[in-house]
């Protein structure tokens, strides 16, 4: 074998050796990857807050046929680790069940979930308050209230059990430093609160829709005033034709007007509701005193 084939096999192994070298640096940064993007994606793609789980206060949600659950409050106190919840209930269907279950699950940024501990520190027919502990990290946490149609069936029926998911997250969730106490009192005074927080907010609306009304009429009332102004520069034909534009343009100023009423005769029922509901609280301190 002469020199030039040893010289030529010799760089075709240096350069098969080199090119495994290469491959295999490539495998494992590709592997490495991989490994990272597994583990850290939870962290990566974890989900914003207008993508976490919420249910409104003040919501009625169906748990079954006649029977609504509503947030009343739901509170989170970071020192404690536990969060208190506030429902009320409304049972339209008269079949006696009052009474529900409840189970809670947190999940985290990584969307490992956890089970929580329930318990419940009143109940009546109409209002619960569950005290939901254990809690570590979370980014989420779901209510479930559910009850069993058993009491209603005969022995030879299957038992049906009716549910509901309520959920909130750590960017919605009322942080406290301690819970208050509640009586049944406090519990009915709380959600007049609410009901007379949600009847502003409504106001508040319409508010901002008659503002907007009168902005329109006052822009109206501008452009009339242009025409009649311009109409001594006009002709016969112009002005006939002018005259109608602002004929126009009073029915749109006055239709405003009709709808400026409407709102306002809404807000001035409103207002009679949270008359009534104020009237109330005070009748319930009344008693508180007794």
């Amino acid at each position: 074998m002469n020199i030039n084939s040893l010289t030529e096999n010799a760089e075709k192994k240096q350069n098969y050796l080199k090119n495994k070298s290469v491959f295999i640096g490539i495998f494992v940064v590709v592997i490495s990857c991989i490994f990272v993007f597994m583990f850290a994606s939870p962290y990566i793609f974890k989900r914003s807050a207008d993508q976490m789980y919420f249910t409104e206060k003040g919501k009625e949600i169906e748990i079954g046929s006649g029977h609504t659950v509503m947030i009343e409050s739901w509170q989170y106190s970071k020192d404690n680790k536990e969060m208190e919840v506030v429902l009320s209930f409304n049972n339209t269907s008269y079949d006696g069940i009052d009474t529900y279950k409840y189970s809670a699950l947190s999940r985290d940024d990584s969307n490992k979930t956890q089970q929580l501990k329930t318990e419940t520190l009143y109940e009546s027919s109409f209002f619960s308050v569950i005290k939901i502990s254990q809690l570590k990290n979370f980014t989420e946490v779901r209510l479930s209230v559910s009850y069993d149609t058993s009491p209603l069936l005969s022995s030879d029926k299957e038992q049906q059990t009716n549910s509901a998911a309520l959920f909130t997250n750590i960017n919605k969730v009322e942080m406290v430093d301690e819970f208050a106490e509640r009586d049944i009192i406090t519990l009915y005074s709380e959600k007049l609160d609410n009901q007379i927080r949600e009847i502003n907010l409504n106001i508040s609306d319409l508010q901002s829709d008659i503002n907007e009304y009168k902005e329109i009429q006052n822009n109206i009332l501008e452009k009339v005033a242009e025409i009649r102004e311009n109409q001594q520069y006009m002709t016969d034909t112009e002005t006939a034709a002018s005259e109608q534009q602002i004929k126009n343009y009073e029915n749109s100023y006055n239709e405003y007007s009709s709808n400026i009423e409407d709102l306002e005769s809404q807000i001035d029922e409103y207002n009679s509701q949270i008359a009534e509901r104020k009237n109330k609280q005070e009748q319930l301190e009344n008693l508180r005193k007794k």
